[in-house]
């Protein structure tokens, strides 16, 4: 008979994902924090923004409030992500018609440079070796 766990077979133990006590202790003081800074109505967003545009309310803003809301923000505001942007503008017909025109100019000349050049013809006599 006999002993232990097969290869691959998992016994004992917590499952895979379980949060422990730490994370979840974590994960509250979070979700706090959050609640709190929303009902108190000043973002870390509205803290930067206020820095950026400057004038007397940008002033009041300490440099321990503002460093606070730095470290802060990541953690309470999404961060944009990259999108492509597509170009939407109409194009225009005569702009294709150009460009089409530069285009069947450019394969004409290009075909007349692939045109190899004619071959001289043969000597008469061949030469005789000594």
């Amino acid at each position: 008979m006999s002993r232990g766990s097969k290869p691959g077979e998992h016994r004992g133990g917590g499952q895979k994902g379980t949060r422990n006590k730490a994370t979840i202790e974590r994960q509250m003081r979070a979700r706090a924090g959050i609640t709190a800074a929303k009902q108190n109505g000043v973002m870390p967003l509205d803290i930067l923004l206020t820095v950026a545009a400057g004038g007397e309310a940008a002033d009041k803003i300490t440099e321990r409030q503002f460093q606070a809301a730095v470290a802060a923000a990541p953690y309470l505001h999404a961060r944009l992500s990259a999108v492509a942007v597509k170009d939407v503008t109409p194009i225009d017909p005569l702009e294709t018609e150009k460009r089409a025109l530069a285009r069947a100019e450019m394969i004409r000349r290009l075909d007349a440079m692939a045109i190899p050049a004619p071959l001289p013809p043969p000597d008469p006599a061949p030469r005789k070796l000594r």
